[in-house]
């Protein structure tokens, strides 16, 4: 299933410090067709051919893999041990929109500083992404977790 939410951030992080005119020159996608996955305002995942030339042009480690995984063409990775509890739709729903409230309070802060220097737009990023993977983990850490042999489902 598209993942609209998660597609548009996606796009974000893979378009770094460009603007969008500038990453629709690299990776050869209109910006207005950028602009309205970017904004939220399209309902429908692009074909893969165009997820294809976004990850090519792609900054931050956003891979094809990760975008066709939002736009619903792949299914999610499964994690090494499938017994594992796994986040629902809602806890990722509920880390996206907490991580995007992080995201404007750091854009609104002045002055930010990582490391003794003012913080980059780089920097933000690699913050964004360490928060997520620790909210990540510590939901799938608090569900509680049965081992095969003492389930009733077995």
């Amino acid at each position: 299933m598209f993942d609209r939410d998660k597609f548009s951030y996606l796009l974000i992080k893979a378009r770094g410090e460009r603007n969008n005119a500038e990453f629709s020159r690299e990776s050869g996608v209109s910006r207005a067709y950028i602009s309205g996955y970017i904004n939220k305002n399209i309902d429908k995942p692009p074909t893969p051919e165009i997820i294809r030339r976004l990850a090519e042009a792609a900054y931050n480690d956003v891979t094809y893999e990760d975008l066709m995984e939002a736009a619903g063409y792949i299914e999610k990775s499964e994690s090494t041990n499938p017994d594992m509890p796994q986040l629902t739709p809602k806890e990722e729903k509920d880390i996206a929109k907490r991580l995007e409230q992080l995201r404007k309070e750091l854009e609104k802060q002045q002055g930010l500083m990582f490391n003794g220097e003012p913080a980059s737009p780089e920097a933000i990023e690699s913050i964004l992404a360490a928060l997520e993977f620790g909210m990540r983990q510590a939901k799938i850490i608090n569900k509680k977790y049965t081992p095969k042999k003492y389930r009733k489902d077995k």
